[in-house]
């Protein structure tokens, strides 16, 4: 029998057992690290037995070993909860079945601390790479509906009140920036996650003569996590992934709770498909649109995610110990993951089906006041007035206007030159068409033709920009899928080779 507890005497107790040893040895649990664990072994023990750490037929017999439990799956495998551990359940099988002699050699040279650190960044950047790979498509729904709403007119708001009129794909092409900022976020985090700790040791570094560089490049590492110290205690990267995720699911829910909003019987600039919407159990006119309700509440477990692994953090020594090892246990980056993807995913398709009820976007700009700003504008560049006098000029017309029940399209000539003659004791004569050119929410949306601004060929043309940006993220997500398939496909033929008789 093989003690796992050497210098202890006793067994662990059984609140140890209860709270500790068994939580990190349920199915689940084994099924998060086991192959990620499995191929860490197999590279190691080929790397033993290249460099002559250890008996080359003894490092064919582990791989050998271990690739059976590979084909074997997590779900075969059966674990100790007195071992306490995935890694020494895996060890202690393979001593059981190839004797101490050559199974007792598997873990020479090596830390279960490098070891899991190894494990639980090649977990969390598939996680992150997947998370890329949807939100590209997730960017390229947002630019589709953008550019179909290019000359949708509606109204901006700023405080929830009606601003200037924009259009909706003006609206959706702010979301299409914000998102490659979040592409940019995941990308950097995932840089800081493919570094391999892999031959840091415990903390300070490996007596053997191994071959660091070798392992990384086997388990598709773009560079090492150099620092032994470093190497073993860093958990920023999952901090980064995180936070980016949070920072993405934050933008998604302040969009949603805009379209919220728009869905509203109240507004009606929008609606949700039949097919992602709900009814009520007791009122028969209810429509919920629930899709959009999910998209702004999944933020919150994402940031539940962070402060947890950011808790654990806080305080802990720079270096290993079990609330830093938490966080590679704990199931915080899968879960946001998932969040990540079942937003983007309902969102995505939310976008994909909602209906736009252009008129009645048009027919609000025109009646709400929001080209007032224009009309300013228009009285500073046609009549030679200061844009603060203008400014009081049109703010008591439309006082003036919602006081008489006067929508903004009723607005006459005679009414800007009572205005005017109100504030400034001198009469401003506009022509009728010079007012109705002003007041036209279409023509005010036109005229904004400077960089950034909604004029549809503006619009367009970041558009364009932002499809050019998808383009390249879609080939960097392309070149490191390939990059990790590469090291894959070597670690199987390094491994093939040690499988020969």
């Amino acid at each position: 029998m093989v003690n796992t507890r050497e210098r202890l005497k006793g067994k662990e107790s059984e609140a140890m057992l209860k709270y500790i040893s068994k939580p990190a040895l349920t199915p689940e649990s084994i099924r998060l690290i086991f192959t990620d664990m499995i191929e860490v072994d197999i590279a190691h023990a080929i790397m033993l037995g290249k460099t002559g750490i250890i008996d080359e037929d003894k490092a064919k017999a582990i791989v050998k070993g271990l690739i059976k439990l590979k084909e074997a799956g997590a779900d075969s495998f059966h674990a100790d909860t007195s071992r306490g551990d995935i890694h020494y359940n895996i060890e202690v099988v393979l001593i059981q079945e190839l004797g101490m002699d050559i199974g007792g050699r598997m873990h020479t040279a090596r830390s279960r601390n490098d070891l899991k650190g190894t494990c639980s960044k090649m977990r969390i950047r598939r996680l992150c790479l997947n998370n890329m790979k949807q939100l590209l498509e997730f960017r390229k729904t947002v630019i589709e509906l953008s550019k179909e709403h290019a000359e949708t007119v509606m109204p901006a708001f700023t405080h929830s009140q009606p601003a200037q009129p924009i259009t909706f794909g003006h609206y959706m092409s702010a979301m299409a920036k914000a998102l490659e900022r979040d592409f940019e976020r995941l990308h950097a985090a995932y840089k800081h996650i493919n570094t391999c700790p892999l031959g840091a040791g415990a903390a300070a570094g490996i007596g053997f003569p191994i071959d660091r560089q070798y392992t990384s490049d086997l388990l598709g590492f773009d560079s090492l996590a150099e620092h032994s110290i470093d190497a073993i205690a860093a958990r920023d990267y999952l901090v980064e992934y995180l936070a980016a995720l949070a920072n993405l699911l934050t933008l998604v829910s302040r969009i949603a709770q805009d379209l919220y909003t728009w869905n509203s019987f109240e507004f009606g600039f929008i609606e949700v498909a039949d097919a992602l919407a709900g009814t009520s159990s007791i009122m028969p006119q209810k429509k919920n649109p629930l899709t959009l309700e999910h998209a702004k509440s999944q933020a919150a477990k994402v940031y539940g995610e962070l402060m947890a692994v950011l808790g654990c953090l806080k305080g802990s020594p720079y270096t290993h110990t079990s609330d830093v090892s938490t966080t590679d246990k704990g199931s915080f980056a899968d879960n946001a993951a998932k969040a990540a993807e079942a937003t983007m995913a309902l969102f995505g398709e939310t976008l994909e089906t909602l209906i736009v009820n252009t008129d009645r976007m048009l027919n609000d700009t025109r009646i709400n006041y929001c080209s007032a700003t224009e009309l300013a504008d228009a009285l500073t560049l046609n009549h030679n007035l200061a844009f603060r006098e203008a400014h009081q000029i049109v703010g008591s017309l439309i006082t003036t206007a919602i006081e008489r029940n006067i929508l903004a399209d009723q607005i006459t000539p005679e009414l800007v030159a009572e205005a005017s003659q109100r504030i400034t004791g001198k009469k401003v004569t506009m022509t009728k068409d010079e007012l109705l050119e002003a007041l036209d929410p279409a023509k005010c949306v036109k005229t904004k033709t400077q960089i950034g601004s909604p004029a549809p060929s503006e619009v367009r043309r970041m558009l364009e920009s932002c499809e050019k940006t998808l383009s390249q993220d879609q080939a960097i997500c392309e070149d490191i899928s390939n990059r990790l398939d590469a090291a894959a496909a070597r670690l199987a033929a390094e491994a093939s080779q040690y499988m020969v008789k």
